[in-house]
């Protein structure tokens, strides 16, 4: 059938490709009348007769992406061949009006361009490596579903993308790259703007994250002819491969919002398979993007024109904000959770907190206001974010005075970050107040993950809380306490998380790493200092059970929860043992939670994660070094890319001081209140 329909004769082609997608007549100058009357010229291009890199509909058809050999058919690009480059941005001069000597001798020359064109390093960018990246990407039904998914499933964990923008561009986009049938245009790339080049990249990385959370029976699945999670997480790998594909051979200078957003997403997809090191270099990329135009700066909005024309800037530039705040949080969570240096001077930034609203469907009608208390109004989408930023600047903060270090010079600035984190949970709007402290639920109904949302502040609270009393735990009775009873609550947000967390989204990187680590801190302290009151040793035990079992569930899908489970059973043994307590005498306890069903291999429910099961897999290991690599069934040949194995955990462990200080008592008090 290929080759009936490749043998017909096609029908020449005179008008621009522009007019031909829009069925309408051109005078056939370049630009024509159409395109110039339409204010898009530089889309006006001609197809000749003898093209042959449109493909058909039937090509398209029985292309490759449906079969699984398309996964390792295509090696990667080379990235020698660059698009244009400004002399100064190869110096390495900064763009921002005033920094350097470069940005006067360009104002000098603004009215000289005889001379200012001598300051552009001309290259060429081969428009056949461009498509046939692009064309990698599968039919648009899936697409289009695949990105429902990620704001369905994905987005709203992390704020990256903004539906209003995205959806203008991805429309854009459209018209520029596709023809009515589908079928890619292949346009001149020098003819098309940054933005939209940017953004073939940005959809491949939305499609190889979505993939990775779609729920079980979606039609893409299907049609991408995905029989199991090997092909699922093969096939993610290789569109994501592909968004940095199209970056290396752009380059990532001349960067714009869509190629910060796309190293953001690569960043994520990395997390997802615990390629830790990788991830935190994918996040620097996009920082320094965001750096060179400025988004760390406050810049200054031109509200000279029409309102509608006002109001839109005015949004535009809090998107902006808002993109800026993700990635310096996520650049702060690294510092504090991995222990990675941070990439951004908190000195160097001077940008407004965004406004905590939902950016509108039409901004040019709305004026930018935040969402009033008890005013009617939904949910702001930018709540979570919001805090998360405000928990990042106290990193940064608890990293420049030292509070991070063992025996500070003075302990009341660590109490007075504690004191600052109470109250951000205090002026929290009453719809994202912790669950446990009676929210506004009447918007629940409405939009379902408000809850998970409220978990999802408690996390960040408290994970920064433990990582501020983490290293005066051992030296400070105050801290200890403090610690452990972020911990507590840590784990008893992330139960309540994962209870209304479906399976299509267990890979999420938070849902195990946040266990295992308060799990750790509260094991390994519980070790070394064993309460006497038998209240504490029995909430110990159910939360880390709890936690253990939440784990178990996820080992075969997630890729921190295999190797976190491995050293919390060793924790666990070892905390029972200092604190001579049977477990028969907790069992009680137990019980009367709920039980938690862990999916077999294929998706099936499995074993129950019983006290009975954990009790099992206690057997003490000669040392740390010992504990065996957990293999994923699911997962396969990137099991071994895994940077969150045992031997992260083991460092974790050996970073803390196996022994207490000789002059502290084993029962330093454990002033925790429970219940």
């Amino acid at each position: 059938m290929e080759s009936r329909y490749s043998s017909k004769r096609r029908r020449i082609i005179n008008t621009c490709s522009e007019c031909h997608r829009r069925k309408q007549k051109c005078n056939r100058q370049k630009p024509c009348n159409i395109c110039l009357a339409r204010k898009v010229p530089s889309r006006c291009h001609y197809i000749d007769a003898t093209d042959t890199t449109r493909r058909s509909p039937v090509e398209i058809e029985g292309s490759s992406w449906a079969s699984e050999t398309v996964l390792v058919a295509t090696q990667g690009v080379a990235n020698s061949d660059q698009t244009d480059q400004h002399i100064g941005d190869q110096i390495g001069y900064s763009s921002m009006s005033g920094s350097n000597v470069f940005m006067d001798l360009k104002q000098i020359l603004k009215d000289e361009p005889s001379l200012s064109s001598e300051l552009s390093i001309q290259s060429n960018l081969s428009d056949e490596k461009y498509w046939s990246i692009v064309a990698n990407l599968p039919p648009p039904a899936v697409v289009n579903e695949l990105i429902e998914v990620f704001f369905s499933e994905v987005n709203w964990h992390y704020s990256m993308l903004e539906r209003h923008y995205f959806d203008k561009l991805h429309q854009s986009w459209l018209e520029t790259t596709r023809y009515n049938d589908g079928s890619l245009l292949r346009a001149p790339v020098k003819d098309l703007p940054r933005n939209q080049l940017h953004f073939s990249a940005l959809i491949l990385q939305i499609v190889a994250i979505a993939l990775e959370f779609l729920p079980s029976g979606a039609l893409s699945l299907r049609l991408l002819s995905i029989r199991n999670d090997t092909m699922r997480h093969r096939l993610s790998s290789h569109y994501s491969s592909k968004g940095m594909d199209i970056m290396d051979i752009l380059g990532r200078y001349h960067a714009t919002l869509t190629s910060i957003q796309q190293d953001l997403l690569r960043s994520m997809w990395l997390k997802v398979f615990g390629r830790g090191s990788e991830s935190w270099h994918a996040l620097g990329n996009a920082i320094r993007q965001a750096q060179e135009l400025n988004l760390h700066v406050q810049s200054k909005v031109d509200q000279s024109g029409d309102v509608g024309d006002t109001l839109s800037r005015l949004w535009y530039d809090d998107y902006k904000r808002r993109l800026w705040i993700v990635l310096f949080t996520w650049d702060s969570h690294m510092a504090l959770v991995l222990g990675r240096p941070r990439i951004i001077n908190s000195n160097d930034c001077n940008i407004r907190v965004p406004i905590d609203c939902t950016i509108p469907d039409d901004p040019s009608r709305v004026v930018p206001t935040a969402v009033e208390e008890g005013g009617g109004s939904p949910p702001s989408t930018i709540t979570v974010s919001i805090f998360r930023y405000r928990i990042s600047q106290l990193i940064h903060e608890m990293k420049t005075t030292g509070a991070n270090k063992r025996f500070p010079r003075d302990y009341s600035v660590v109490q007075n970050l504690h004191d600052r984190v109470i109250s951000f949970f205090d002026a929290l709007p009453l719809v994202f107040r912790p669950s446990t402290q009676n929210p506004d639920t009447s918007w629940d109904d409405r939009y379902p993950n408000l809850m998970r949302q409220r978990e999802q502040i408690l996390t960040a609270g408290n994970s920064f809380l433990i990582g501020l009393h983490r290293p005066h735990a051992h030296s400070n009775l105050e801290s200890r306490n403090a610690a452990m009873q972020a911990a507590f609550t840590l784990l008893d947000s992330q139960q309540r998380f994962f209870d209304k967390t479906p399976q299509s989204q267990y890979r999420f990187f938070g849902l195990a790493f946040f266990t295992v680590d308060a799990c750790f801190l509260l094991s390994t302290l519980a070790a070394m200092y064993p309460p006497t009151d038998q209240t504490v040793k029995q909430r110990i035990h159910l939360s880390l059970l709890q936690g253990m079992n939440r784990l178990e569930v996820l080992e075969n899908v997630n890729a921190i929860a295999g190797s976190g489970l491995k050293i919390l059973r060793y924790c666990y043994q070892k905390m029972r043992l200092a604190m001579s307590l049977d477990p028969i005498e907790i069992v009680a306890e137990v019980t009367e939670q709920p039980r938690i069903v862990a999916p077999g291999p294929s998706g099936t429910k499995g074993t129950s994660g019983t006290l009975e099961r954990d009790e099992h897999h206690l057997a003490t290991p000669t040392s740390f070094d010992a504990i065996p690599q957990p293999v994923d069934p699911q997962i396969g040949e990137f099991a071994d890319v895994n940077e969150f194995d045992v031997s992260y955990w083991v460092e974790q462990m050996n970073s803390i001081s196996q022994f207490p200080l000789e002059d502290m008592s084993n029962d330093m008090g454990w002033n925790i209140p429970l219940g």
